[in-house]
Formats: C-alpha cells, sequence, structure tokens
C-alpha cells in the first residue's frame, strides 16, 4: 500500500483497526445511534464478492439510489481489495448508503529486489509477484508509478519521479472519473483518494481535473512531480505568484512547466490531506512541505490531520476523521 520503499502496510491490520469487520459492528468507531434497521449482511457480501472479479477496479455499488462516488487508490504491492474493508464498514453501519466505492487495482508491475517483494506481498496479504526477473532477483509487483531505489529518501524537492508513469496513472484516474459521470453522478459528489503511492495520484489527478470534484483524500501521501508542475496564472495565489515564476526561491524551488497542469477548476476543491509522526516511508516531513506547497503557493485549501505515534498506516482516529470529512463532502441526497 505505500510507496517506493513501501512497508506494504495494508492499512490493513484489520483486526487492529477494525475488529471482526465482516460479521460485526466495528468497536473502534461507532454511529452516534445504532441504525434504524440491519443491513441484509447475506446480500451486502455476495454482492462485494461479486464485485471482487472485477479485472482492473472492486467495484462495491451503492445500496440506495447511487449519487455519490468514491474512488480509492491503494498503494505500492497492494490490490484494491486492501481498501475494501473500509467500504465494508461503511455498509455494516449504514453509512454513504447512496455511494458507490471504486477500489482500483494498479496494473503497472513495479520492479522491486527479491526481498522487498517477499516483504510488501506479504504484508499486502498476496502470495505471489506478478512476474520474477532477473532469475529471480527482482520480482515485480503493483504499482501506479516507478520509484527509483535511489529516491526513497532525500529532500521531496530533489526528487525526480517518475513523470511518465505518474501522467499515465493521472489520465486512469481521470478515466474512472469520467465514467461515473458518464452515468450521471455530478463531479461535485466524486471523491477522490488514496494512500500513498495511491495518495500521490489522487492528489495530482483531483488537481488537474476538468470537473470540480467533491474532494481530494490524500493519506500518507505527497505531492509527487514538484518539478513538473504548473498552474494557469489565475489560479495561483497572489502573495506567491512571483515566487513561483522565478521558479527558484528559497521556500517552494518550483519549476512552471506544462507537464502537470493544475487548473483553476481545482482550487476550491476541498483537500483531506493524513499524515503520521512516525511514517518511516513517507517521511512525515515530506507531507508537511507538501501541504505547504498547496496552501501557499497554489492556493489550495487543505483540512490536515496530524496522528501523533502513526507510522506508514492507518489508525481508528483517522478512518473516524475520514468519515465525518466525507459526511460534509456528500451528505445523503435521498432523506
Amino acid at each position: 500500500m505505500g510507496h517506493g520503499d513501501d512497508n506494504g502496510i495494508r492499512l490493513l491490520h484489520h483486526a487492529q483497526i477494525f475488529p471482526a469487520v465482516v460479521v460485526a459492528r466495528p468497536q473502534h468507531i461507532r454511529p452516534a445511534s445504532p441504525p434504524t434497521s440491519r443491513p441484509n449482511l447475506a446480500k451486502s457480501t455476495a454482492t462485494m464478492a461479486a464485485a471482487a472479479n472485477e479485472a482492473h477496479a472492486l467495484v462495491i455499488p451503492a445500496l440506495k439510489r447511487h449519487t455519490s462516488t468514491l474512488i480509492l487508490l491503494h498503494g505500492l504491492g497492494d490490490t484494491g481489495k486492501g481498501w475494501q474493508f473500509l467500504a465494508e464498514n461503511f455498509r455494516l453501519r449504514r453509512k454513504f448508503d447512496e455511494c458507490a466505492f471504486i477500489l482500483p487495482h494498479a496494473q503497472k508491475a513495479i520492479p522491486v529486489p527479491q526481498v522487498r517483494a517477499r516483504w510488501l506481498l506479504r504484508r499486502a496479504g498476496e502470495q505471489k509477484p506478478l512476474t520474477i526477473l532477473q532469475g529471480g532477483r527482482m520480482w515485480t509487483i503493483p504499482g501506479w508509478f516507478n520509484v527509483p531505489r535511489q529516491q526513497y529518501g532525500g529532500d521531496l524537492l530533489g526528487r525526480d519521479d517518475d513523470l511518465e508513469g505518474i501522467k499515465e496513472s493521472i489520465k486512469t484516474l481521470h478515466t474512472l472519473i469520467d465514467e461515473q459521470i458518464e452515468k450521471g453522478i455530478k463531479s461535485e459528489r466524486i471523491i477522490v483518494g488514496g494512500f500513498s503511492q495511491g495518495g500521490a495520484i489522487a492528489l495530482l489527478g483531483g488537481l488537474t481535473y476538468k470537473h470540480k470534484l467533491g474532494g481530494i483524500m490524500a493519506l500518507s501521501t505527497w505531492l509527487a512531480c514538484v518539478k513538473q508542475m504548473s498552474i494557469a496564472p489565475a489560479a495561483i495565489n497572489p502573495a506567491v505568484a512571483d515566487q513561483v515564476s522565478q521558479s527558484n526561491t528559497s521556500k517552494t524551488k518550483i519549476v512552471v512547466n506544462a507537464e502537470i497542469p493544475i487548473n483553476d477548476i481545482s482550487k476550491d476543491t476541498p483537500i483531506f490531506y493524513a499524515h503520521g509522526t512516525d511514517d518511516n516511508v513517507i517521511k512525515y516531513d515530506w507531507g508537511m512541505k507538501s501541504k505547504e506547497i498547496l496552501e501557499e503557493t497554489y492556493g489550495r485549501k487543505v483540512e490536515w490531520h496530524r496522528y501523533e505515534g502513526m507510522a506508514h498506516s492507518a489508525c481508528p482516529e483517522e478512518l473516524e476523521d475520514i468519515e465525518h470529512w466525507m459526511e460534509k463532502r456528500i451528505p445523503p441526497m435521498d432523506k
């Protein structure tokens, strides 16, 4: 579920976050009051099992009239199934019944040393790599873009992210959004989100989409391709417009070009940004710097959540905050 040297934490030590989530109401996050009717668990489970056969995404349909969608991207070495527990939890507590959950599976094969690949796959609950290369020394695992080994550490602004791979995955995300709009879902009731490497795609994909979205959810991630980002003049914060145009300020050090064109349409799109202070994969400082660039350089609205002691994973408090934020972004339309 992560990025680069991802410890693949499948968010997802389910038992630590939502004990027995499939068969019982979670103990850590409870609704304010009991639901008025018990959900049909057999029907819900059957629907989810059928959805799991999707080749490119796990699709969990809305229980009521479909009025909103959450597209959530996993991290390196994981699949969309890694986040299925979140949708199941909402279903069991009758939350977001009008929302469909789309959990895509990354189609790229990212080469990783065998030792690292074994660890990532074990963390993600997977049994086999996609392919085995170089006599077994290198394995490939699912991911949204490649991360050179030498880029695992260092400074956020000095990174050379896989621009072409990222642009391709952004296009994939935009296609998924387009499909939802074609089904009649308003763009402002579509949320895109992701964890770690998936969060990097969600951030850039949401900021560059042609219509305003309901929100962007960035979990334990970073603002990728900082050196390749560009923006329409009207969307730049006037206070730092000169800094951006100079491209070498001490604070942001951003090169402006047309590789990743952030547009003015996304200037008011709400961003939920969450990061743990003990993240040893995507450094907490990277998250803070990304937040600073989004707010001060691009004038975006970021709701920042810091989780003391959280590693490259998730915690009950974070998931509860996600739920509250989503309730504001996609409230039910049918009363």
